[in-house]
């Protein structure tokens, strides 16, 4: 049960459960308005249902923080690749992927099978490991994936199934492509979220 204290003018010790005085005239209450002491009381139900919820909130606000400092410390991410989604998504441990400075025509797209199966071709051999750029793209991490040393869009640009994406690669696989010579320009226009 929780009391508030009544509002007396001059109390000669204050209540216990308020240490600072109110503006007038250094009298100890809980309001100027308030009649004699009113007690509020509030069954204990209610107050373990708020402190649960509370203590649920605060454990989810610490979860999320955490999960953001991960995904954006960059820290590696290494493994065998388990899922190859597109021509420029990859999964290592169930974390999507996708990879920085390339666009690969989607599924549904002229090519977009055949990127897929040529990063799952380059992904098959070996252990891969990405460097997160920090950046992410609704549920995926966008990284700069190796095999070995091989760089793997830089390695999907030369084999002609994916473009150089100069707005987030700044020109670092534009060499690959006018080398690839493939004809996916003409195929697969360079989507507008790659222009500068």
């Amino acid at each position: 049960m929780v009391v508030i204290a009544p509002c007396h003018p001059y109390p000669r010790t204050p209540h216990p459960r308020l240490s600072t005085p109110s503006r007038r005239g250094g009298a100890f209450c809980a309001s100027p308005s308030l009649p004699e002491a009113i007690p509020v009381v509030l069954p204990r139900p209610i107050l373990a249902v708020a402190e649960t919820y509370w203590v649920l909130a605060r454990s989810a606000a610490l979860a999320l923080v955490l999960v953001i400092a991960a995904c954006s410390s960059g820290k590696p991410l290494e493994g065998r690749v388990s899922h190859v989604r597109d021509g420029d998504t990859l999964e290592i441990g169930g974390t999507a992927i996708r990879l920085s400075g390339i666009a690969a025509p989607e599924l549904d797209q002229p090519g977009g099978r055949e990127a897929r199966d040529a990063l799952r071709r380059l992904t098959r051999s070996g252990h891969v490991r990405c460097d997160p750029t920090g950046e992410t793209n609704s549920d995926r991490t966008i990284a700069v994936c190796r095999l070995g040393e091989r760089d793997l869009g830089e390695a999907m640009v030369q084999l002609g199934v994916a473009r150089d994406c100069p707005r987030y690669s700044r020109g670092r696989y534009a060499a690959a492509e006018r080398q690839a010579g493939s004809g996916l320009a003409r195929r697969y226009p360079l989507p507008s979220y790659c222009q500068r």
